[in-house]
């Protein structure tokens, strides 16, 4: 390899197979995703600059899965200007990608990184994705772009659905509730117990951690099921210290006991939607959702008596 090298491109084309998407869209209606391979870039800035004149001899990608997991390493020698290589295996959630340049003598030319890479599993078991990784050895910036096809779960328009930008929200106590807020919009409440101020501040901390975009509610007033969604994408990982069930979607059932229509797994009330005329549609409707959603980790904050509760795909 020449010292042009660094002049050029360097392509890192990686196919991952296992149902998986990386995501970052912004805010949009169903009708507006459109069937072709969507995109997303970001840049990092290298420290040490990697310097002019240097032949990169080896890149290396590393991919940590927040929560628990291990790192994943791929090491890639290039060849011209493009490399081939397949990983598999990687779970659904948020990762942090880090790369790295290095020398033939293994001296570290450049490095950069990436936090919170959202990979989801679509509704597709094959899933084609593209990475292309572009240095700049004039500013050391270190570019990437990621292209995918897929067919994802998102939000229709008949669900209930409010959106709230996380960046946005706080905790605030007004006469003597706890709650958060977006502007003067009461976001949740958490009451005006001992521990609601700590509950508040976990729940946004929660909210934010998962950048939950989307408030759903199935029944409203008094919904006997919610939900929250990251950009109409249900939310994965482990931020740790979460109080969480675990309910595998082909347990789940709907039933009618004594008048009651409720979820259940075997003897297990997973979710109940009382007695009224329309709680069998209701029941079916939030079946039919933690299916869409492959909701199977059912989560809360506070309790007994949660006043926030959240859902993740496994």
């Amino acid at each position: 390899m020449n010292s042009n090298y660094l002049t050029s491109y360097i392509g890192i084309y990686l196919v991952l197979i296992f149902g998986l998407l990386i995501t970052g869209c912004e805010e949009e209606s169903l009708s507006d995703i459109p069937d072709e391979p969507g995109s997303v870039s970001f840049a990092m800035n290298l420290d040490p600059l990697a310097e002019q004149g240097v032949d990169v001899h080896e890149v290396e990608i590393s991919l940590t899965p927040w929560g628990d997991g291990d790192t994943r390493v791929e090491t890639i020698t290039p060849s011209e200007d493009q490399i081939n290589e397949t990983i598999s295996d990687l779970d659904p959630g948020n990762w942090d990608v880090e790369v790295r340049l290095y020398s033939e003598d293994e001296e570290l030319l450049g490095e950069g990184s990436k936090e919170g890479v959202i990979i989801e599993s679509g509704e597709t078991t094959e899933l084609t994705m593209e990475i292309t990784v572009w240095l700049d050895p004039e500013t050391g910036e270190l570019s990437i772009t990621v292209i995918w096809n897929f067919e994802e779960r998102r939000m229709s328009a008949e669900e209930d659905c409010t959106f709230h930008d996380p960046d946005d929200m706080e905790v605030e106590e007004s006469n003597d509730s706890w709650r958060i807020v977006r502007d003067d919009f009461v976001v949740i409440n958490f009451g005006s117990d001992e521990d609601s101020e700590e509950n508040a501040r976990r729940g946004l901390e929660i909210i934010q951690a998962y950048h939950l975009t989307n408030h759903c509610y199935v029944g409203r007033p008094n919904p006997p099921m919610s939900y929250m969604l990251s950009n109409e994408i249900a939310p994965r990982g482990d931020i740790g210290d979460e109080d969480c069930t675990f309910h595998s979607l082909d347990a789940i059932e709907v039933v009618e006991d004594n008048g009651t229509w409720r979820i259940d797994r075997d003897d297990f009330i997973v979710l109940s939607f009382g007695s009224d005329e329309d709680s069998e549609e209701l029941a079916r409707e939030a079946f039919d959702l933690i299916h869409k959603y492959q909701f199977e980790e059912y989560c809360y904050v506070g309790r007994p008596n949660p006043p926030m509760t959240y859902m993740k795909a496994k």
